[in-house]
């Protein structure tokens, strides 16, 4: 029978129907390759389960934490070393500062002593250096016990004892720790008068900047750091030692000894005195001009503050220092400045305050000295009449008024200069007439 007709749906001939396309034929399977994965949604098809490699048999519970603990005791051990050794590092350090502080000053100052050219006597020398000579020679003795059980050194080894048995001489750092705050204020002073000492000093600081790049003062303060240093170090080493090792008792007592000991010399330690060494240092690098004479071996800052000083001086006695201090302030007529004065026990130090920043910021010191007045000079400290924010200070050559921005400060003043002036009168001080 003819193949129906396709009705057109516009004009033209009808068209005929596509002849069915033959079935194609199935393809072999390949005995090759595995069989198809089922879809997803064929859920009846279960897939064959692949067996993968067999774990590893699980050790008992006691051999794990046996493993566990030998490497925790392996890590301790190996940190312990490390302390140790940084102990016996810092030693060697500590032993050859003081070596370099003994034979590039302390020998050579005694030495030109001998030789009848004098730097420094007994007094100054200990001032400045205080015992440095007595513990050199006990840490090199300590240094070399130290080296000895080092050189053995396993896990058996013990280094509390050490500091039982040859520690006893830490006691001597007493006279130093007491003496540290005079020798800032002692080193300064003298450098600043003893062109020998400084010579001294500048060629055993350029030798430090070729090793070390220390100045004097950071040997000075080494002593003072060394004994909390060994306290940290015990610690530490303590930290990593298994309580059942000899050494985890031996390291406690240790830390005990120094402890005490270390407690015993900060008692003898002046915290305030050490806050005036450090201001008095801190006011003189602050101050252009004439500021050396500010420094002394043992004077103390007493007070600061703002003021504005009228000074009336007898024809008969004009004040040297005073005329000289006419040129300083010329030194702050760029900027605008205010009279600012530091009171110490002994003195009364008048400078003029720069208050232009730019110039601090390039550099500039923020004070001018202009004038020194000594307090034993002093006569009188009275109050104005009608005055209620001013003082007067009488001397033999004139007086000095000050006022103050309010009474409660000029009160304050009035009864610091007052006993000052007491203190100065009775012991006296060291230095030329009065400013």
């Amino acid at each position: 029978a003819p193949p129906p007709s396709v009705q057109g749906t516009g004009s033209g001939p009808p068209r005929r129907a596509p002849p069915p396309r033959p079935a194609r034929p199935a393809r072999p399977a390949r005995p090759d390759r595995p069989p198809a994965t089922p879809s997803r949604g064929n859920w009846k098809i279960v897939k064959k389960q692949v067996a993968g490699p067999v774990p590893p048999e699980r050790k008992p519970m006691l051999d794990r934490d046996n493993n566990k603990a030998i490497r925790v005791a392996k890590a301790q051990a190996a940190v312990r070393q490390k302390v140790a050794n940084e102990l016996l590092q810092t030693e060697r350090s500590y032993v050859s500062s003081l070596k370099q502080v003994m034979e590039l000053l302390i020998e050579p100052i005694r030495a030109s002593t001998k030789r009848g050219m004098m730097v420094l006597n007994e007094k100054e020398m200990f001032e400045v250096f205080g015992n440095v000579d007595e513990l050199y020679e006990h840490h090199k003795r300590f240094l070399a016990s130290l080296e000895a059980i080092m050189a053995d050194f396993d896990e058996n080894t013990v280094l509390g004892s050490i500091f039982l048995e040859e520690g006893t001489f830490f006691n001597e750092y007493g006279p130093y720790m007491a003496n540290y705050n005079v020798s800032l204020i002692a080193l300064y002073y003298q450098t600043k008068k003893n062109e020998r000492l400084r010579e001294m000093v500048d060629f055993f600081e350029r030798a430090q900047m070729l090793t070390t790049k220390l100045n004097l003062e950071s040997f000075l303060i080494m002593p003072v750091q060394r004994l909390p240093r060994y306290v940290l170090l015990l610690r530490d080493m303590q930290k990593y030692t298994a309580k059942s090792h000899p050494d985890h008792e031996l390291l406690g007592k240790g830390i005990a000894f120094v402890s005490e000991v270390l407690a015993g010399l900060n008692k003898n330690m002046n915290s305030a005195d050490s806050e005036d060494a450090h201001k008095l240092l801190a006011i003189a690098q602050n101050v252009e001009g004439d500021q050396d004479q500010i420094v002394r071996p043992g004077r103390k800052f007493v007070r600061e503050g703002l003021v504005k000083v009228k000074k009336k001086e007898r024809a008969s006695r004009r004040s040297v220092r005073m005329s000289s201090a006419t040129s300083a302030t010329g030194m702050v007529a760029r900027g605008q400045s205010k009279t600012y004065i530091f009171l110490f026990q002994d003195i009364l130090v008048q400078c003029e305050q720069v208050n232009d920043k730019k110039m601090v910021d390039d550099g500039e010191k923020p004070f001018v000295f202009t004038s020194l007045l000594y307090l034993r000079n002093v006569t009188a400290v009275q109050p104005v009449e009608k005055e209620p924010k001013k003082l007067r200070l009488q001397t033999a050559s004139g007086t000095v008024e000050l006022k103050f921005g309010s009474t409660d400060d000029k009160q304050g003043w009035e009864a610091a200069l007052r006993k000052c002036v007491e203190i100065a009168s009775y012991k006296g001080t060291e230095g030329e007439a009065e400013g």
